[in-house]
């Protein structure tokens, strides 16, 4: 009846075992392969956070070319026709006349005002495209973690598949010692046990990986998978605490960001005050008047300078100052906060990956050591020096040691990840120039796609 029993339960487990395999090598398939550095830009840009960063550039740039229209001068041209048989004036004597006009005038006051205003406009670019990037490094850094999430959970699976393995094929033989009078039932039926147990953690596996691939394919759009890996990062990794701090206050694309606003800021607190400059204007203005009666055609130039000091808005420019100055200081003090934060940030994302890298190395040594106790002891359990329950505990000590590698490897390149984001780097790693995107194919074709239909509504 027992053996009866066990094997019920041994081809219960062959049937579940087959499922499981065959699943999981169904969704080995899906894991999309790695792509060029072409496909990972296009997955990056065609993120919705990145396209809103796209833009805010847009409207810097829009607001660069109106605050460069105020830079030139006012320039008027006109024409006008008459017929008109009354000869009231020598210069409409005769039935047909017209006149044509042309002014020019110079606000030379405005000018510098103007002018800052335009410089703060080319800041604010920089400060947008500085936004820019950081929201692509973020994009980036998420699409990456994902995929390593999805490779850590399919290794994981690889390991439970084997360790199901190896327990089914020792069931089959120690069902057989049991027969023979070599085990106990007791013995038999802990190793189903076991076996049942690593069925359910295989399950668990396998959902925690079919989830990840999803979550990774959301983020990518259904596109291929971006090839990741700590040999992808090596030449970027900086040797040392103080070479990560350096490189992170020089690339951080947040620190960018507001230094330019700083700049942005300072440049509106310039151009407010040149409001406290008196309204200084030449114009030059010229008529020329034609009619069919050439002696009588007339030309007419006029120069005119005025000058006007507005003293009730100036009460209203010295408010207007001190909002600029208070969006400066404002500006001033959250880009020091940042800089703050991003040392710390990167000072301990550096830490954290010292400390994984230490970690992968001493599970490296564990799953050394664990291989060699497992093989040891089965020897011993074949010639009955030990109990199969030492081999079950050998093997699922063997087991967890492969995956606390597999854990911590794969939490190495995400420290790794986590590091190069904070110095602003890790777009380099993966092929993506941080200001090539202005003039980027997937840009481009954006924009053309857009501007066709706005033009076919």
């Amino acid at each position: 009846m027992g053996s009866k029993h066990s094997g019920t339960v041994s081809l219960i487990a062959s049937i579940v075992l087959g499922g499981l395999l065959t699943v999981g090598c169904a969704s080995k398939n899906q894991l999309n392969q790695p792509v060029s550095n072409i496909t990972t830009a296009s997955i990056v840009h065609e993120n919705p956070d990145v396209e809103a960063a796209d833009a805010r550039v847009e409207q810097a740039l829009a607001s660069r070319d109106r605050a460069n229209v105020d830079l030139l001068p006012d320039l008027n041209l006109g024409m006008d026709l008459t017929n008109n048989s009354s000869s009231a004036s020598s210069r409409s004597n005769t039935a047909n006349a017209s006149s044509n006009h042309l002014s020019l005038s110079i606000p030379i006051s405005d000018v510098l005002t103007n002018v800052r205003l335009a410089n703060g406009a080319e800041a604010g670019i920089s400060a947008a495209v500085s936004g820019y990037n950081g929201t692509m490094q973020s994009a980036l850094l998420a699409t990456v973690d994902s995929e390593a999430d999805t490779l850590q959970t399919a290794a994981v699976v690889r390991e439970r598949q084997i360790e199901l393995r190896d327990l089914q094929a020792f069931h089959s033989v120690s069902k057989k010692r049991q027969i023979a009078g070599l085990i106990s039932k007791a013995d038999l039926h802990q190793i189903s046990l076991s076996v049942a147990n690593s069925r359910a953690s295989l399950s668990v596996s396998v959902a925690e990986r079919d989830a990840a691939l999803a979550r990774s394919n959301a983020l990518r759009g259904g596109k291929p998978g971006i090839d990741v890996g700590i040999s992808k990062l090596q030449s970027h990794i900086p040797t040392s605490q103080q070479e990560a701090l350096s490189t992170a206050l020089q690339n951080n694309p947040q620190l960018e960001e507001f230094a330019w606003r700083l700049t942005e800021a300072k440049h509106k607190v310039e151009a407010t005050r040149y409001k406290y400059l008196p309204k200084a204007v030449v114009s030059v203005s010229g008529n020329q008047y034609l009619n069919d009666n050439q002696s009588n055609n007339d030309t007419d130039v006029n120069f005119k300078f005025s000058l006007n000091i507005p003293l009730k808005s100036s009460l209203a420019t010295r408010s207007e100052i001190r909002v600029e100055k208070a969006k400066y200081k404002e500006i001033d003090r959250l880009g020091r906060a940042s800089t703050r934060d991003v040392s710390v940030q990167t000072e301990v994302a550096w830490r954290n990956y010292i400390a994984a890298k230490e970690a992968a190395r001493l599970y490296e040594q564990s799953v050394a050591a664990a291989q060699l106790a497992f093989a040891g002891v089965r020897k011993a359990n074949a010639i009955g020096a030990k109990l199969p329950a030492d081999q079950l505990d050998a093997r699922s000590d063997l087991t967890q040691a492969k995956i606390n590698l597999i854990n911590a490897r794969f939490r190495r390149l995400k420290q790794a990840h986590a590091l190069l984001a904070h110095m602003g780097v890790i777009s380099n790693a993966y092929g993506l120039d941080r200001m090539a995107y202005v003039n980027s194919p997937a840009r481009n074709s954006r924009h053309n796609d857009a501007a066709t239909l706005n033009r076919s509504r």
